[in-house]
């Protein structure tokens, strides 16, 4: 009871801290939006840490999300402030059309991030209903390593939101649909880098973080980094719809797959699989119809966009890098040489030829441009 209390006043402080930072992303400032949350994460995870050196309860680390939160709020508050001059809300300003459109954005913008916190909370909680602490365990375990990569995409992704609204609102469509091509291009190297990482040494990270783990985390992992994929191919489309107003149809299509995901997942629990890997395999066939198959065709057809022409130019170098990383690595790992050699050097080796691999196919003229920019600065520097 406690904790839920603490979950309320959590979730209060957050939504204050919202208005804020909402009013700094809405003006531009991004980098000191950035700047907060990091310090806000840095000081959850230190309070966290500190509580639980004293008290080792799940009190505690709601406490320090807590006190995290209203930091952050308080810092956010005098941010905003000090860079938005004379920042205040005047009400005999604000037309009626103005409260009409930000209820419009406001409400599908809730009704989306709903849909998905209902899904994920609603799966993990069908698993305390039917299941054992242990197999609750195994999920959570697993779904806390997805959610990183999960985390990594939607900051990524989202920058491209206030370009793409720009350029939608200034009629630039021929550069609007070349910032979401080269977008869909990085994002799908950023998905491509950790996931191949994770899924090949996800039980020697487990073990060196638990100690003890049961083999079905592993399993579950595995399925829960494959639905992120999804996302981070097609993800984009998320914040590039929502830049040209196309809301009804994401708000739609996310209620019906969480929906689904939750009758997948009961369905799967008469029987036909372990009850970790239910909301797993639900999560997995939920964003891939969602995001990886009817969200880049919704919005390939809004934009009047080629499909072989977005392949293209978009996700297929990435692919093939991806594809030639995994050849490589699977060899790698078969060779008898290295058999014996300890996963942390094995880690070490395949990041390397993953950013090769990256560096060199899927973001070959990204890589050309930049030794062109650090070529040239090194010149002007000589000449100086």
């Amino acid at each position: 009871q406690i904790t839920c209390v603490l979950v309320g006043i959590t979730l209060s402080l957050k939504i204050l801290e919202a208005t804020f930072s909402g009013t700094m992303m809405g003006c531009q400032y991004h980098t000191r939006t950035n700047a907060i949350i990091a310090t806000a994460n840095i000081l959850r995870a230190l309070f966290t840490i500190g509580m639980l050196l004293f008290w080792k309860s799940i009190i505690a680390v709601q406490l320090a999300f807590c006190l995290s939160s209203a930091i952050s709020l308080l810092i956010s508050c005098i941010v905003a402030k000090k860079t938005i001059p004379d920042l205040k809300i005047s009400f005999s300003l604000i037309r009626r059309d103005t409260i009409r459109e930000l209820f419009r954005y406001t409400g599908h913008a809730t009704a989306r991030s709903g849909s998905m916190i209902f899904m994920f909370s609603t799966l993990a909680l069908i698993i305390g209903k039917v299941g054992t602490a242990a197999q609750v365990d195994t999920y959570a375990v697993a779904s806390m390593v997805s959610g990183f990569v999960r985390s990594l995409l939607a900051g990524a992704q989202n920058v491209f939101l206030p370009v793409v609204t720009t350029l939608f609102a200034t009629g630039y469509n021929d550069k609007m649909k070349a910032v979401i091509k080269k977008g869909t291009k990085v994002s799908c190297v950023i998905t491509s880098a950790p996931i191949i990482l994770l899924y090949i040494f996800s039980g020697d990270i487990l073990v060196l973080w638990l100690k003890d783990v049961a083999p079905e985390t592993v399993i579950v992992l595995r399925i829960l980094l494959l639905s992120e994929v999804a996302r981070g191919f097609f993800g984009i489309w998320i914040p590039s719809l929502v830049g040209m107003g196309r809301l009804s149809g994401l708000t739609i299509a996310s209620i019906t797959s969480a929906i689904g995901a939750v009758i997948l997942e009961l369905i799967l629990l008469q029987g036909y699989v372990i009850v970790p890997l239910a909301p797993a395999i639900a999560i997995l066939v939920a964003l891939w119809i969602y995001i990886g198959i009817w969200l880049p065709i919704y919005g390939i057809r809004k934009l009047n966009m080629s499909l072989i022409e977005y392949f293209k130019e978009s996700i297929l170098m990435p692919l093939i890098g991806s594809c030639i990383c995994i050849i490589v690595l699977y060899i790698i790992n078969n060779l008898s040489i290295f058999r014996n050699v300890h996963w942390l050097l094995k880690f070490g080796l395949s990041l390397i030829i993953i950013f090769v691999c990256f560096s060199v196919i899927s973001l070959s003229s990204e890589t050309l441009e930049l030794f062109e920019i650090i070529k040239i600065k090194y010149r002007s520097k000589s000449c100086l």
